[in-house]
């Protein structure tokens, strides 16, 4: 019996394909939820009062948001790693008379979404939720 060598090259290529394909796929996710975050801390240029970045989905690069002018003295990043209760870590932020922006990169269900808003109209804080689409490692 002749097996084709020409039909195991099609489908490794086949395979590299879709894995290149689901990986540039990925970057993309990546950098759209990077412009979203972009464009939002755009928003704090002139902030005096902290902004709490939590749990981004990848690693902020410091160079590009200096260059972008963005206050980076006042910007405090929360990685995945210390966010075992992620509630309880929004709560005591908003709580923080010096914080002006809480943003969270992590999906929550909408009910605690909704408490957590209220939560921070009462507080004068201003809280973003924004899930990134991505599992980057930081």
């Amino acid at each position: 019996m002749f097996v084709s060598n020409h039909s195991y090259q099609t489908e490794s290529s086949q395979h590299q394909a879709a894995s290149s394909t689901a990986h540039h796929w990925q970057q993309l996710q990546q950098h759209s939820s990077e412009l979203q975050l972009l464009k939002l801390l755009q928003q704090y240029r002139q902030a005096s009062g902290w902004i709490v970045l939590i749990a981004p989905g990848f690693k902020p690069a410091k160079a590009f948001w200096q260059a972008c002018q963005l206050p980076l003295q006042h910007i405090l990043v929360v990685h995945t790693q210390a966010t075992a209760d992620l509630l309880q870590l929004i709560q005591m932020t908003l709580q923080n008379p010096d914080c002006q922006a809480v943003i969270c990169c992590q999906k929550l269900p909408s009910q605690q979404q909704q408490l957590l808003q209220t939560f921070a109209i009462q507080q004068q804080c201003a809280l973003h939720i924004l899930p990134t689409d991505t599992t980057a490692a930081h």
